[in-house]
């Protein structure tokens, strides 16, 4: 599956942004113990992730208010087409930030309960090794890697930010962009996930629909890893209106059907422009060298800061 996922990623970003990479596999590590070495203990229970991943009830309305800022930022009906069937009809900004965070606390807490009733498995691997904030942590301590592929869950909270799509899912999500400016060529690290591609738990699975096969578990996982290292490479946001756009990710798991099913991506006009401008500028030396996407300051020093693109 690697090996096909590693030879389909170049591919897929030569044909849809006109990007030569070589991905070099730097070795397998055991993350538990990664964790260890950083000094995060993994085992954590059900209880940890919802107060870690749920906003407490004293912060609801301040993280609400946060989601409706998010949602201003597009179309009202492109936000609505992204909620369950139930919520489509909501027109009212308002109205549409609390459906999303409603349907966020239902599906992660839906997730998590499986796990502690028996059903579903997605606290096996620990809570802390589910956590964006304790991933980040972690990808900080090393130098070796740009790309970082796990096989454990990664959940995104509230405290993560407000990617609709990300909360929609239930803090579910298939891989996201940690920043670190001061250690890595692209300032920062692309960490992705296969749990959404091959678990067989009841909310994943009515999130991403039929098991994969073999092959479509590799073409997608390259499509994650391109999609991520493009966010990591050239800091371009996701989107919710570019047609066939592989920087448009799906409300559900279902990236399969999305990026590579009956319409598949294709290169897209605006993606492509943000891309060749960040090239143009880098080699203008207006952008700090490992700063993709952030000026350079007059006196020539690099601005440290950024935020963490996450998906």
């Amino acid at each position: 599956m690697w090996v096909q996922a590693k030879d389909e990623v170049h591919r897929l970003l030569l044909s849809l942004f006109g990007l030569r990479v070589h991905v070099e596999d730097r070795g397998a590590a055991d993350a538990a113990s990664l964790f260890r070495r950083a000094g995060i203990a993994p085992q954590r229970g059900v209880d940890f992730l919802l107060s870690r991943l749920l906003p407490a009830r004293s912060r609801r309305q301040i993280f609400l208010g946060q989601v409706r800022e998010s949602v201003e930022a597009h179309r009202s009906q492109r936000v609505a087409s992204l909620l369950p069937a139930s919520h489509r009809r909501i027109s009212r900004r308002t109205g549409l930030a609390e459906a999303i965070v409603a349907t966020f606390e239902v599906r992660l807490r839906a997730g998590l309960e499986e796990s502690r009733s028996g059903i579903g498995r997605l606290i096996d691997a620990g809570g802390e090794l589910m956590s964006m904030d304790a991933w980040r942590r972690v990808v900080a301590r090393q130098t070796d890697a740009d790309l970082v592929v796990t096989n454990v869950p990664l959940l995104y909270g509230h405290r993560d930010g407000t990617a609709l799509h990300a909360l929609i899912r239930g803090g579910l999500i298939g891989g996201f962009v940690s920043r670190d400016v001061r250690r890595r060529r692209f300032g920062g690290t692309s960490v992705v996930t296969t749990h959404p591609l091959v678990s067989a738990d009841p909310i994943v699975a009515s999130l991403r629909g039929e098991r994969l096969a073999t092959p479509a578990v590799s073409r997608t996982l390259a499509a994650l890893m391109a999609h991520e290292l493009v966010h990591l490479v050239f800091a371009a946001d996701d989107n919710y209106s570019h047609e066939r756009c592989l920087m448009r990710p799906p409300s559900g798991l279902d990236f399969h059907r999305f990026w590579l099913g009956d319409r598949p991506v294709l290169p897209c006009c605006r993606c492509n422009r943000h891309v060749r401008v960040v090239e143009v500028l880098e080699r203008a030396g207006y952008l700090a060298p490992g700063l993709r996407g952030l000026r350079r300051r007059a006196d020539g020093a690099g601005r440290a800061g950024g935020r963490a693109l996450d998906r």
